[in-house]
């Protein structure tokens, strides 16, 4: 007789890598809700706002307070550099 658990139940669900369009997408908007002024960094501890994203996208891999500063925030200023501010300069 095989054992009963959960996840044999609903299956192993399996998370978006780093690089996933679903991923950066995510990590985009989330990046641009809190550079917005919407919300404080600290808002990726808030366990209300992890439940509700998961319940729309349980794959969805969500950022420390840490790699928001050290990875995203970099990230998200060279991109905006490199596609707005630069080329408008450069005119």
């Amino acid at each position: 007789m095989s054992s009963f658990s959960i996840t044999s139940f609903f299956g192993a669900e399996k998370f978006y890598k780093k690089h996933d369009v679903k991923q950066q997408t995510f990590m985009e908007d989330l990046m641009l809700y809190i550079a917005k002024g919407y919300e404080a960094l600290q808002k990726v501890k808030n366990l209300w706002m992890r439940r509700h994203v998961m319940r729309w996208d349980p794959k969805v891999v969500f950022p420390t307070w840490k790699q928001l500063v050290e990875e995203h925030i970099h990230n998200m200023h060279e991109n905006t550099m490199t596609w707005y501010v630069l080329p408008t300069i450069a005119t």
